[in-house]
């Protein structure tokens, strides 16, 4: 199977789920998330148990840095410190999670750095990178 049509059966498994992370991101900032869909199922089961214990927790940012995944939320007003610390931990499983996941497929993948990029992805997709530096992945 190619990477594009991983990449397209990623987008449209966990596209309500990347809506719903959207709709929690302020009306005041952008509403996208900057990761590539490798990484789309890791959004939509941290989305899916923060919301288990906070159904109206906000999201600030989800974005890709250094080769790893960022997700920044704030919980609503009245969770308590348990839950708080319980909703930290589920965002860094997450992120551990992302750390040997391909961003751009899904599959295994590890951290990769050259002189113009830092990305987890796998063998594959650093292969497709390597054969074209001057584009993007995604």
């Amino acid at each position: 199977m190619s990477l594009k049509d991983k990449q397209h059966i990623l987008c449209t498994e966990y596209a309500a789920d990347v809506d719903n992370i959207r709709a929690r991101i302020d009306s005041s900032d952008e509403h996208e998330i900057f990761v590539g869909p490798g990484w789309y199922g890791i959004l939509a089961a941290t989305n899916y148990a923060l919301n288990v214990i906070d159904p109206d927790y906000k999201v600030t940012q989800v974005k890709e840095k250094l080769g790893g995944l960022r997700y920044y939320y704030s919980p609503s007003t009245g969770v308590s410190k348990h839950d708080q610390l319980q909703m930290r931990e589920i965002v860094e499983d997450a992120e551990r999670v992302a750390w040997q996941t391909c961003e751009e497929c899904g599959d295994s993948g590890r951290l990769h750095k050259n002189s113009w990029n830092v990305k987890t992805l796998c063998e594959e997709c650093l292969s497709r990178q390597s054969e074209h530096p001057e584009k993007e992945v995604h």
